[in-house]
């Protein structure tokens, strides 16, 4: 009779590699990845933290706001990132509130343009937390700059191809 081995069981329990393919690729288009990876054993680098300020729903940005206490299983090094991230959600929230566009129109206009310059440019892969947050603090300013002066936004916005 044929029994199957434990690791065979482990095996058949978890998501096949394709199956596992399909959810994170879900969650990445969702905006939800970040949380996710962030919530695992691996930690996660800056753009998975950007990715969820400028794809995340408005719930899910109020709810970086909400630090819940650090499960043992998370890095110590993923603290001062989620710290960051609950700072700048709380600030997008802020600038939201203001902008004529409101939230979808900042992550538009903003988080997606600097997440797309971020990504290309090799230097910024060392980018640590208070760098993060400089970086998407600036790029607010200066929308919100270019909005109540809109004609240096033809010469700063990212249709230029510049950082904000």
């Amino acid at each position: 009779m044929f029994r199957p081995s434990f690791n065979m069981l482990k095996r058949a329990k978890r998501m096949s590699a394709g199956e596992e393919l399909a959810h994170e690729s879900e969650l990445f288009l969702s905006g939800r990845y970040g949380r996710h990876v962030a919530e695992s054993e691996m930690g996660a680098p800056y753009w998975v933290w950007l990715s969820i300020l400028a794809h995340g729903t408005k719930d899910e940005i109020v709810g970086l706001t909400e630090m819940p206490p650090v499960s043992k299983s998370i890095p110590k090094e993923v603290e001062p990132w989620r710290k960051a991230s609950a700072f700048l959600a709380q600030e997008l929230l802020t600038f939201a509130v203001k902008a004529p566009q409101g939230l979808s129109g900042l992550q538009q206009d903003v988080l997606i343009p600097l997440e797309l310059d971020l990504t290309a440019d090799p230097g910024s892969k060392y980018l640590g937390p208070s760098q993060f947050v400089n970086e998407v603090l600036v790029a607010l300013r200066r929308f919100a700059h270019s909005m109540r002066h809109p004609s240096d936004h033809q010469m700063t916005g990212h249709s230029k191809g510049k950082r904000y």
